[in-house]
C-alpha cells in the first residue's frame, strides 16, 4: 500500500495517509482540524532493487596537462 502525503488547505497541516490503490481516496480528513479540503502533495520517492548493483562504474578520464603553447588553454 502506498503512503501519500497530503496538505490541508484550511489549517496548513501536512500529514501522511496509507492508501489502498493509487487513486485519490474519497473522504481524506485532516487529523488536525477535521477539514476535508485537502490536496495530495508531490512526494520524493526512493527506488531500490537489484538493478542498482548492475550499474556500470562510471569514471571520468584523467585530465591531461596543458601545454604552455596550447592556443586553446585558458588564460591565467
Amino acid at each position: 500500500m502506498p503512503i501519500f502525503e497530503y496538505g490541508c488547505k484550511t489549517c496548513g497541516n501536512g500529514f501522511d495517509k496509507f492508501v489502498r490503490g493509487y487513486s485519490t481516496p474519497i473522504g481524506v480528513v485532516c487529523p488536525s482540524c477535521d477539514g476535508v479540503d485537502v490536496e495530495r502533495k508531490v512526494s520524493a520517492v526512493g527506488v531500490t532493487g537489484v538493478w542498482q548493483s548492475k550499474v556500470p562504474d562510471f569514471t571520468l578520464p584523467k585530465p591531461t596537462p596543458v601545454r604552455p603553447d596550447d592556443p586553446f588553454r585558458c588564460a591565467t
